[in-house]
């Protein structure tokens, strides 16, 4: 799944929108992160921690946590940001009271670029 996102990237001496292509790549540990399949193209991840509510060694396999990941970049900052929030899923299979969890990249986007080896264009 890839989305491809914009922002404002200065150029000398105009501003070009920029698109970012976003991936999605998963891993259950100690295995390498991969691409995962789907059509979605918006590079959200809708994830589920699942357990087996039978202990007696039968299967019922039920979701026990929901998480969802958005990415973003700032219109007025350019900066990279992820929201991720995760729900407890009840016993009965409702939706309990979901937290969400922010995060800012460090550089803009711009500056990450740069140092990524693709410097601004003239």
């Amino acid at each position: 799944m890839a989305a491809t996102q914009n922002y404002n990237r200065s150029k000398n001496p105009a501003v070009n929108a920029t698109p970012i292509v976003l991936t999605l790549l998963v891993g259950e540990k100690p295995d390498a992160p991969t691409a995962i399949g789907g059509t979605g193209t918006t590079a959200q991840l809708d994830a589920r921690i699942q357990a087996d509510a039978d202990e007696s060694g039968a299967a019922d396999v039920q979701d026990l946590f929901r998480l969802e990941v958005v990415p973003a970049i700032g219109s007025m900052t350019a900066k990279s940001r992820v929201s991720i929030t995760v729900t407890p899923i009840l016993g009965d299979g409702t939706p309990g009271t979901p937290v969400t969890f922010s995060a800012e990249h460090d550089e803009t986007m711009d500056a990450w670029q740069t140092a990524a080896g693709r410097a601004q264009q003239p």
